[in-house]
């Protein structure tokens, strides 16, 4: 791993918390079954899930989504592949190669925390983790690969 401010390491936990619930569908979303699904993980795990969901609010409003050049650069420095990148956020290796062009260039992204409450920091790591110990085991499968199996 690159070396990285706390700013970007704080934000990197934003975008991956962010993203988590971004790759959920619309419907998801707004399902109360859903949510009680994250309360129930949190609540198993020592995560608080009131903070969860008022971090959910927060990062889900406009000004406060990654832009793909600061979650590309932020990845980037975290030693992520292009193929982990593109599976996880969507970008594929053409846009990511423009941004390295970017980067090359002089530019650099804009990197700013949106979360400063410290409780509100932990509940973020903490769940982050919490979802990759429940989901870890699978990491190697790919939906469609599950989409074949059952199908």
């Amino acid at each position: 791993m690159k070396p990285m401010t706390p700013e970007e390491r704080d934000r990197l936990c934003e975008i991956l918390f962010f993203k988590y619930f971004e790759n959920q569908a619309p419907e998801k979303l707004s399902s109360p079954e859903f949510w009680n699904c994250i309360n129930s993980i949190c609540r198993a795990n020592g995560v608080d899930s009131l903070l969860v969901s008022k971090t959910v609010r927060i990062l889900m409003a406009k000004e406060n989504r990654p832009e793909d050049f600061e979650t590309w650069y932020l990845f980037n420095k975290w030693d992520t592949s292009v193929r982990q990148l593109r599976n996880f956020t969507g970008m594929y290796w053409q846009k990511q190669k423009r941004m390295e062009a970017r980067l090359e260039a002089g530019e650099k992204p804009f990197v700013k925390r949106r979360i400063t409450d410290v409780a509100m920091k932990a509940s973020v790591k903490g769940f982050i983790t919490t979802i990759y110990s429940i989901f870890g085991s699978f990491k190697f499968v790919q939906s469609h690969m599950l989409d074949e199996l059952f199908g």
